[in-house]
């Protein structure tokens, strides 16, 4: 089965390091998203993953669809929407 392309909008530190305002990725849990997203944006993976690159580290989380998480199992569809940030306030 082929998984939905979804948009990822990137605030704060995670647009800075990525150069981009956006990144398409494709998944269908937050845990794939991640993964998408650095493979497409490299320079995520040193500055927002933790060390095995797997997860976000402490000063980072997701926002889908207006809800704060860091739950790498939150299931997403291509309607979702998706933000990067930092937890810095101001993202």
């Amino acid at each position: 089965m082929r998984q939905p392309v979804i948009n990822v909008e990137l605030f704060g530190t995670p647009r800075v390091v990525a150069g981009t305002r956006r990144i398409e990725a494709t998944g269908s849990h937050l845990g794939d998203i991640l993964q998408s997203a650095v493979e497409r944006a490299p320079t995520l993976r040193t500055h927002i993953t933790d060390e095995q690159g797997t997860w976000l580290n402490p000063g980072y989380t997701f926002v889908v669809d207006g809800q704060f998480t860091n739950d790498p199992d939150t299931q997403v569809t291509a309607e979702s929407d998706i933000l990067l940030v930092a937890r810095a306030s101001g993202g």
